[in-house]
């Protein structure tokens, strides 16, 4: 605060009445206006109108992607989108916009949205694992919820790897894996043109365009002309087990592919043994399931998992 030549610097009332600054200076004493300022709340639990059961509900669904809030609410809890989105943003003050989010759907993989309160669009830029991530939320799949998935891959490919992303949404497993370097060749797949856009986009923000290369169309058609791959990734839980067969066929001895699966996990056992057995039909009996993780939960019993599966012959 300035005071006609003199630099006003508010200090403790106990402070000593003569202070050693290096500089000419001296205490004063003023009766400063005082402000009417409610505390923000630090958590939703400390929101006004949230009983702790709704905001601990509420907390547990909540991803944060860029400025951008991301809920998902039971029927109960709909007609009360604004108010909560209004106190997330309370808490957020960072935050432009919450949206409330019903599921992703439809053959580009893009969610279901309605702004609960703030502005849009729901176009945003997020950061994560060092990248710099063009992401438009209503147009192409991306989960913030994957950001330590997409590191675990990408620590894993080797040098002179020819990497596969199947279905690349915005291309934060392409773009980071051609970002470390070790791959000589990052390919990488979508079927939806917006996604297919922003991975082109996300590539130059991060300097890698020229080491990803994007194509934008069904792996069904376009995998059969892309030759043979060291490592495949199949980020698609609801169908990437349809496209075994598909990702066997760009393969050969030593690949592994990331397949993501969601399930029980009896269901997942299943799934797990009929994909190695389809393997060693098409000749590689040596198959084996080098690591299953955990990378989220769906509901009572419905995980998502990534098998790390590896060819052998």
């Amino acid at each position: 605060m300035e005071d006609g030549d003199c630099l006003l610097i508010p200090i403790l009332v106990s402070a000593p009445k003569a202070l050693d600054l290096g500089v000419k200076c001296e205490v004063k004493y003023a009766d400063l206006e005082g402000q009417d300022e409610q505390a923000r709340p630090r958590t939703l639990r400390d929101a006004p109108n949230l009983p702790p059961d709704v905001a601990l509900e509420v907390t547990r669904s909540l991803d944060i992607v860029g400025d951008i809030a991301i809920i998902r609410l039971t029927d109960e809890l709909l007609p009360r989108s604004e108010e909560i989105g209004k106190s997330i943003l309370e808490l957020h003050p960072r935050l432009r916009a919450v949206a409330v989010d019903s599921g992703v759907k439809g053959p580009h993989r893009v969610r279901e949205l309605a702004l609960a309160a703030g502005a849009g669009p729901l176009v945003t830029m997020h950061r994560e694992n060092g990248l710099k991530l063009r992401v438009d939320l209503e147009h192409a799949y991306f989960s913030p919820r994957l950001a330590t998935e997409h590191r675990r891959v990408a620590n894993q490919v080797r040098e002179g790897e020819r990497v596969l992303d199947m279905f690349a949404g915005v291309g934060p497993f392409s773009v980071l894996i051609a970002v470390d370097g070790r791959a000589s060749d990052v390919h990488a797949i979508d079927i939806n043109p917006v996604a297919a856009a922003l991975i082109r986009e996300n590539a130059q923000l991060n300097k890698v365009a020229s080491r990803v290369k994007v194509h934008e169309g069904d792996a069904r058609e376009l995998v059969p002309q892309m030759g043979r791959f060291d490592r495949i990734i199949m980020n698609h839980p609801t169908e990437a087990v349809e496209f075994f067969g598909l990702a066997l066929g760009a393969g050969r001895d030593g690949t592994v592919l990331h397949l993501h699966i969601i399930g029980t996990e009896e269901e997942v056992d299943a799934e797990e043994t009929s994909v190695r057995s389809i393997a060693a039909m098409e000749g590689y009996p040596g198959t084996r399931t080098v690591a299953r993780r955990e990378v989220g939960t769906f509901g009572p019993g419905i995980t998502h998992y990534c098998l790390d599966i590896e060819l052998g012959a």
